[in-house]
């Protein structure tokens, strides 16, 4: 996985162990596994680089489906970050 990934699990549970099999012997990520473009998520100056990672904070709640919980305002937030990310990035 992208080392900005496993940074957390790595950190956490393997006390900095985990090996990331995405960089090159120098230690570069390769350009093909950088995160793609986003209008919800763009490059700016204070951030020049885009996040791998992103936690989206939201009001949604959760509703009982059978023997499951499903969050409509969540799946909705989903559905848009993929079709920005699919109209974006042809």
């Amino acid at each position: 996985m992208h080392p900005t990934i496993s940074q957390f699990p790595s950190s956490e549970f393997y006390d900095e162990r985990l090996k990331d099999g995405t960089v090159d012997a120098e230690g570069n990520v390769s350009p093909l596994l950088f995160p793609p473009e986003s209008t919800v998520f763009p490059a700016t100056l204070d951030m020049p680089d885009r996040p791998s990672v992103v936690f989206l904070n939201h009001v949604g709640a959760e509703s009982v489906k059978d023997r499951s919980r499903v969050n409509v305002n969540e799946a909705r937030i989903v559905c848009s970050l993929v079709e920005d990310l699919l109209l974006n990035n042809e």
